[in-house]
């Protein structure tokens, strides 16, 4: 139940999601297809134990995508305006969220009116703060703070590995258009996130959903990108890694050392010793203009040289650019010529 206080003070976001030119530009720079990859395992799993979930896995992920599909109210679905402002993402905790979110988050924090001491102590020392031992108290304290609150239900999310929990608050956030939607970090466990549209999402994975090393790099860099604490230079860092680990089979496979640098001078030299899925005439030209836009994308004057701190819009566009990349790589649409 939500106690009786006063008007929560709703406080803004700092991280952004990325505009939609971003988006635009990856819809399918080069005309290539995205195909199933094998499912990485949850949190604990092993991989005797993965296939015999898929069909869980697959279940989760169809009830994730259902909470996308939110229905507008009676009152906005015939009036073009108010349908538009409808569907725009709302920041922090919306009035409408906040008592559906008290609920989700008090079982994980309260027990029989006294607080879970073991999951409160971990709550204060990630976020520094001192809370109630009472659980009408802390739940009040939520009420009022919706950073405490936010991340409260990311800290919960991480720590309780339950995978219908995370279904349902995945459910609940998009039913109220919120920013935030659940994700994985590069450990596999449950995390918020910075919402992004459905086609980039679905394109992230399935480029994650190996094992391998691209995959690996990938996930951490999503993390460090679009979760609620991004650490943008990091995130570039490992969005290089990620490009280095799927293109180097392709581009340079006796060169086990090769940066993308090296890389993408291998195909600017020789760009007929690589074909695409693609009909464009200067298919191979575009994936090393993207490649190359990642490697000096958030350097000084774009010298590898000279990194530079990063801003949280330009990790996001060097990630996303190279999600596709590694797709592209590993699935074979870029390849050498036979």
């Amino acid at each position: 139940m939500v106690p009786d206080s006063p008007p929560p003070v709703h406080r803004p976001s700092t991280p952004r999601i990325a505009g939609r030119a971003n988006i635009a530009r990856l819809r399918f720079v080069l005309s290539l297809r995205i195909e199933p990859q094998p499912q990485k395992f949850r949190v604990g799993e092993t991989e005797s134990t993965a296939g015999s979930s898929d069909a869980a896995l697959d279940r989760q992920r169809r009830e994730m995508k259902a909470g996308d599909m939110t229905r507008p109210p009676f009152s906005v679905r015939h009036d073009p305006k108010q349908l538009e402002d409808f569907y725009v993402l709302q920041e922090g905790v919306p009035d409408g969220l906040l008592p559906s979110l008290l609920d989700w988050v008090e079982p994980h924090y309260c027990v029989r009116g006294w607080v879970r001491a073991d999951d409160v102590g971990r709550l204060e020392r990630s976020t520094g703060m001192q809370l109630s031992r009472r659980a009408s108290d802390l739940m009040y304290e939520l009420q009022k703070d919706h950073v405490l609150l936010i991340n409260a239900v990311d800290l919960a999310l991480a720590v309780d590995h339950d995978p219908e929990d995370a279904v349902g608050l995945s459910r609940m956030l998009a039913e109220a258009r919120s920013e935030y939607t659940v994700g994985v970090d590069e450990n596999g466990d449950y995390e918020l996130q910075f919402r992004q549209p459905a086609e980039l999402t679905e394109l992230v994975e399935a480029a994650t959903s190996g094992t391998d090393s691209a995959s690996h790099h990938l996930r951490q860099a999503w993390s460090q990108a679009f979760g609620r604490e991004p650490e943008p230079t990091a995130a570039c860092d490992e969005a290089v890694r990620a490009i280095e680990a799927a293109a180097k089979p392709v581009v340079t496979p006796n060169d086990s050392l090769a940066t993308l640098g090296k890389m993408i001078t291998a195909m600017r030299d020789a760009p007929h010793k690589w074909t695409t899925d693609s009909n464009a005439s200067d298919d191979v030209n575009a994936v090393i203009a993207m490649m190359d836009l990642v490697w000096k994308g958030y350097r000084r004057h774009g010298n590898p040289s000279q990194p530079a701190e990063a801003t949280a819009e330009t990790a996001q566009m060097l990630v996303q650019s190279a999600a596709l990349l590694v797709h592209w790589f590993q699935s074979g649409h870029v390849r050498r010529v036979p």
